[in-house]
């Protein structure tokens, strides 16, 4: 099949989606009698390496390759696509990338579905982790950007028309790489995700996200390791909505002595007016009491010492609060709290 017939399926499909989304759906009833699955079932699972696939360690350190599906990759167009619209882009307009899959800086034409992007397109322009992304970022004068959260909160984005995000907590889209696309933030209600239709979402009594692929032979029932809510919008849409603001690796969650998870409220933000030279820093759980919290940038010993302040008034006077000093953090995806207990 040729690509313009590709442009046209996902065209489609974009077309029935934005009309059936307002229209009634029993979730529930598309939900598989098959029990759930995790990560090491998946891992049993024998790959046809002649087929398509992905591998991800989902941040748990157990790698898993995921056979992908040409359905599969309509359906991540199509989120894609949906985002845009959603979010009412100009895509005559220019958009900087900023990701881990990139490794070198360049400039070229922004590919969009020819269908529903029939305008002339902008320009993307793309750049590695490192370096200096401010100053890249105000010489492109680009008016849109993508990237990660965290990468995001340590740069002045005030003149963008507008910034989309993903891969960590509090991105305006949920995804994985096993499934694709999960979820994209409500264009009415920025605290709510909303769940593409070819997804089913369940939640077990642990909070455990629990996810369908209805594209996929094998993607049932399949526990994340993400935990979540199910929320509620007023905008109409009949999809699943899911809670913005809680939505987390287990991994993240930090573990109280008594044996107890929860989210802990703080990061990088927390300290900009105590320590305005700190640049990154990321909070590693290692036991039940201790807690390191590795420090990128110049602070003073000072500055140390009301960092520690603020993490016992968010955390609780159960831990032992240790700073540790690096010189960087590994590119990729960045996690403001690990937990390794």
């Amino acid at each position: 099949m040729s690509v313009q017939d590709l442009h046209r399926e996902v065209f489609d499909l974009v077309r029935q989606l934005e009309k059936s989304q307002f229209q009634y759906r029993n979730h529930k009833a598309l939900i598989p009698s098959s029990p759930v699955i995790s990560r090491p079932d998946l891992r049993s699972i024998r790959i046809d390496p002649a087929l398509p696939s992905t591998s991800t360690s989902g941040s748990t350190g157990e790698p898993v390759t995921v056979q992908k599906t040409r359905e599969q990759y309509l359906w991540m167009q199509a989120a894609n696509i949906r985002e845009l619209l959603w979010r009412r882009w100009d895509t005559s307009k220019s958009l900087a990338v900023v990701t881990a899959k990139i490794q070198k800086s360049g400039v070229s034409p922004w590919l969009i579905n020819p269908y529903l992007f029939k305008q002339a397109v902008g320009k993307v322009f793309t750049h590695p982790l490192r370096g200096n992304l401010q100053d890249w970022l105000d010489e492109s004068a680009c008016e849109y950007l993508f990237s990660y959260p965290s990468v995001i909160n340590t740069l002045d984005t005030s003149r963008f028309l507008d910034i989309k995000s993903t891969g960590e907590r509090g991105g305006t889209m949920y995804s994985c790489e096993e499934v694709g696309v999960i979820a994209i933030e409500c264009p009415d209600n920025p605290d709510v995700y909303h769940v593409m239709e070819n997804i089913i979402v369940e939640i077990d009594k642990q909070d455990d996200i629990i996810v369908t692929d209805l594209t996929h032979p094998y993607l049932k029932r399949y526990k994340l390791g993400d935990r979540g809510e199910f929320g509620r919008c007023q905008c109409g849409r009949k999809l699943q909505t899911l809670k913005k603001n809680v939505l987390g690796r287990v991994r993240n969650m930090a573990v109280a002595p008594d044996g107890s998870r929860f989210w802990p409220l703080f990061g990088t933000t927390a300290f900009a007016a105590i320590a305005p030279n700190l640049k990154r820093c990321q909070a590693v759980q290692t036991s039940l009491q201790d807690i390191v919290l590795r420090v990128e940038g110049d602070i003073t010993t000072d500055e140390e010492i009301a960092i520690k302040h603020v993490m016992r008034e968010r955390l609780g006077d159960a831990y032992q609060f240790q700073v540790e000093r690096v010189a960087d953090f590994p590119e990729g995806k960045f996690e403001e709290f690990v937990c390794l207990v």
